[in-house]
């Protein structure tokens, strides 16, 4: 039987990313979005679905949902979880899910009061062919590192064929707000906002296989292209973020012996990822050519609530935003 779930943000990123997998694999029982034109309009034909444009109410229907799909905005996102951690044992929130470390922190604390497992959407760590480096790596010994470089360009995400209905209410929810770090000056706002929107996405892939990082640089180019220095145990880490180009992320991992590099393309174009793994002693490399469907397997993994490496968890959460708030204090160096 399948769970019945409560979905909060029918935007864009809900029509043409997740609606469908959400839709197939639950049933939705609820929708919550503050735009009422627009909320009208999803699932219009669906009967028995209840709609909302705010929380009035949602307390006396909690039995009617299983798991939270919270795909508001950034803005609103740590309020969404915040307020929903007592109904649901299942939350997924779309990235960042939060504004800064301070709500990361927070929603630790007080997820603590209840059994609600938070998990957000880094899809990329659904990949096989980034399952298969991770596994490859944690047989390395860590000193034999030399170093590693990280590389993405969020540009381009959407196809362009797709269409999506869009009511042109300009509303968000009256708890949305803009929590910046209160050490980051206010003519980084913008750029942190971008940031944190674009680019926690590879800030949680380096933590898929690294921890403990320092921040030795960071650069900001213009609004939307940056660039950081980090070590980890003295090995550098190089880390690009662009919006030049189509959507790509580049991992590679050079050890004394054995070069590793991976290619992941756009999700929602179908193209299957790439691992080279070369000996650099005898000079043979193996290439590893994997299609993953990474939203339907996030979504899939998420509703079935089962031990998995690719989770991004509140742990994650907090790791990520600690180390934005470091990068982003070498702005005031």
């Amino acid at each position: 039987m399948k769970k019945k779930s409560l979905v909060v943000g029918c935007g864009k990123l809900f029509q043409l990313v997740h609606l469908q997998n959400i839709r197939k694999n639950t049933k939705i029982k609820i929708l919550i979005d503050p735009r009422k034109k627009l909320l009208n309009k999803i699932l219009f034909e669906k009967k028995g679905l209840f709609r909302f444009t705010n929380f009035d109410g949602i307390e006396t229907l909690q039995k009617k949902f299983d798991i939270i799909f919270n795909i508001s905005s950034r803005q609103s996102s740590y309020y969404v979880i915040k307020k929903f951690l007592k109904f649901s044992k299942i939350i997924f929130s779309e990235k960042p899910g939060v504004f800064n470390y301070s709500q990361a922190k927070n929603l630790k604390k007080i997820s603590k009061n209840y059994k609600s497992k938070v998990f957000f959407g880094y899809m990329s760590r659904f990949d096989q062919n980034i399952i298969r480096l991770k596994k490859i790596l944690s047989k390395q010994k860590l000193n034999n590192l030399i170093k590693a470089d990280f590389y993405i360009s969020n540009n381009n995400f959407y196809l362009k064929n797709e269409k999506h209905f869009n009511s042109k209410e300009k509303k968000d929810f009256d708890f949305s707000i803009e929590n910046y770090p209160n050490f980051l000056n206010k003519k980084f706002h913008v750029n942190y906002h971008i940031f944190i929107n674009r680019y926690s996405h590879m800030i949680n892939l380096i933590h898929f296989f690294l921890n403990n990082l320092k921040v030795k640089k960071f650069e900001i180019i213009d609004k939307y292209n940056y660039q950081t220095e980090l070590s980890f145990k003295n090995k550098n880490i190089g880390v690009k973020f662009s919006n030049k180009g189509n959507y790509l992320i580049k991992i590679k991992f050079d050890y004394e012996r054995y070069f590793y590099q991976l290619k992941m393309f756009n999700p929602l174009k179908n193209k299957a990822s790439i691992l080279i793994v070369k000996d650099k002693k005898t000079s043979i490399s193996k290439k590893y050519v994997k299609y993953t469907n990474l939203f339907r397997d996030e979504i899939k993994s998420t509703i079935n609530n089962k031990k998995n490496i690719s989770f991004s968890t509140l742990e994650d959460l907090i790791k990520d935003f600690s180390l934005i708030d470091d990068i982003w204090k070498k702005t005031n160096h």
